[in-house]
């Protein structure tokens, strides 16, 4: 159990923690977050777009107390990232644990950290991406050794947010931080959990691509930092530097985080090189479908029906891959069910049934999809558009392999 004690400036962390450990405590650093918008922003629709975070830029300042008055002749840098995603309306979440630093900080307190992490990786908008990022110092040799066995085991993890290599590494990374953060020779002298859809940017629809820029105080009885304006910070992004007032910030520790806008993930390659079962029920019962034993209008009718028990079994399915944005699934499963009703027409047109072609409920099934996975009509018209399209490269990928 634990109980958070608030202060002006900084964060009291006390609390028991069962097991080998009897007790902890930890001192964190409180930061101000602002957030800036570039003039090149693009627009990232929630229930579309694909997104990343990444940290663009670090910096720890001789002039923040906090950092000198932690730091010995025997002190590391140590830097955790906690990252959280929630999908399916938050029944389901991801985390990642990481570590992006565990370096000497006791010869040079003014200096750049964590430049250039990718911390969320094209992942849907319309998750719910939060952050906790923890800088330590720490004192304790083995600790460090620790953690530099375990942060060069991590670059040999392959990229993706979603990659199934860092779930028991991220597992055991969490357990660390967990045990040795919060150990009493542990102290934060930076600490910031937040979420990524921010109100200054986002509607319930869509958000702008933007800086989240998070600003240490100097020191206890810092007066100047509530008074600083968003409206007076800027980034250069070439140069990995933060601005105020048209000033580089040195005289603060920060970090710099940047949401960006993502394309999706292409359709046809997780398709053919997924195991999820979206995909295998789509190789096996909606991609190719044989219609040579269907020789009349009945026959025709009980096989319509079948593809529609099978669009609905792929439907739930679409709905548990979380790579895959309510627009995605929207234009995966409309390249499904369109593939399906142009077979029993075609088939239709050989046994010349004429009217009597049953692709009513494929029809209806259609018609709804938009519907299931909360479109705009809008989007219900590009999906009409883009679904040939999707399905056509589908088609030519599974050809490769046939």
């Amino acid at each position: 159990m634990f109980k958070v004690v608030r202060s002006a400036r900084r964060l009291v962390l006390l609390g028991i923690v069962c097991g080998a450990f009897s007790g902890w405590m930890a001192i964190a650093q409180e930061v101000k977050r602002f957030v800036i918008t570039p003039t090149d922003a693009q627009d990232i629709v929630l229930n579309q777009d694909h997104l990343s975070v990444s940290l663009l830029d670090g910096w720890i300042s001789a002039e923040d107390s906090f950092f000198k008055n932690l730091i010995s002749k025997k002190s590391t840098l140590l830097v955790s990232v906690r990252a959280t995603a929630s999908f399916f309306e938050g029944n389901e979440k991801y985390e990642r644990n990481t570590i992006h630093e565990n370096s000497d900080i006791k010869k040079k307190t003014s200096r750049p950290w964590g430049v250039n992490i990718q911390l969320f990786d094209k992942i849907p908008a319309e998750a719910s991406p939060s952050l906790e990022i923890r800088l330590a110092i720490n004192r304790d040799d083995k600790v460090a050794q620790l953690f530099s066995a375990a942060q060069t085991a991590q670059s040999s993890l392959k990229a993706g947010f979603f990659a199934s290599d860092w779930f028991g590494y991220s597992k055991l990374i969490g357990q660390l931080v967990s045990q040795y953060f919060g150990a009493s020779r542990t102290s934060y002298p930076f600490l910031w959990t937040g979420d990524i859809k921010i109100n200054d940017v986002a509607s319930p629809t869509k958000m702008k691509e933007h800086y989240v820029l998070l600003i240490a105080p100097k020191n206890d009885s810092d007066v100047e930092l509530p008074e600083m304006l968003a409206s007076k910070f800027s980034y250069d992004k070439t140069g990995h530097r933060l601005n105020y007032d048209g000033k580089p910030v040195r005289d603060r520790s920060f970090a710099v985080l940047k949401v960006s806008r993502e394309d999706p993930f292409d359709i046809s390659n997780l398709l053919l090189t997924s195991s999820a079962p979206w995909s295998v029920l789509a190789l096996s019962q909606l991609l190719v479908i044989p219609v040579g034993d269907a020789g009349n209008a009945d026959q025709l009718a009980a096989m319509s029906k079948g593809l529609v028990k099978s669009l609905a079994d792929e439907t739930e399915l679409l709905k548990r891959e979380p790579r895959f944005s309510a627009y995605d699934r929207a234009v995966v499963l409309h390249s499904f069910a369109t593939n399906g009703r142009k077979v029993i027409v075609d088939r239709c047109q050989q046994l010349n049934t004429g009217a009597a072609c049953p692709t009513s409920e494929l029809d209806q099934f259609i018609n709804q999809i938009s519907s299931t996975f909360k479109l705009t009509p809008q989007q219900k018209e590009e999906i009409k558009k883009e679904a040939p399209k999707v399905l056509d490269q589908m088609n030519k990928a599974l050809s490769t392999i046939s």
